[in-house]
């Protein structure tokens, strides 16, 4: 969540379970894998999730989001992932926190709030 609190910027992850890509149309993967198509989610799915994730604001930056067929999607509980990523925080951030500042300034100077990507 620092990211969005320091930067204005929101981190989600999306972690899918098999997605119907081209991929899986080989014969040889399909004989491997039986059942693909079954327990597959489909692309728009996956990618109408991510959008979800990052539009509606129920969940804030740094949110993981799984999504399986069988599961359904689920967005972990902060607290299992947050103590891991709080030693790496700074370091993950640094690389970042410049680029951003230059950009915010950039549009500062010509009268914009932030750019949204």
């Amino acid at each position: 969540m620092p990211a969005e609190k320091e930067e204005g910027v929101k981190v989600c992850a999306v972690c899918p379970g098999l997605v119907a890509t081209p991929l899986w149309d080989d014969p040889g993967l399909k004989a491997q894998f039986p059942g693909v198509e079954e327990r597959s989610l489909s692309a728009s799915t996956v990618a109408n999730a991510m959008l979800s994730l990052a539009e509606e604001g129920i969940y804030g930056g740094g949110c993981i989001m799984t999504l399986t067929h069988e599961d359904g999607m689920k967005v972990l509980p902060e607290d299992e992932y947050w103590a891991l990523f709080e030693r790496v925080a700074d370091t993950a951030y640094a690389p970042v926190r410049e680029p951003l500042k230059e950009e915010r300034d950039v549009g500062a100077d010509n009268g914009q709030q932030g750019a949204v990507l």
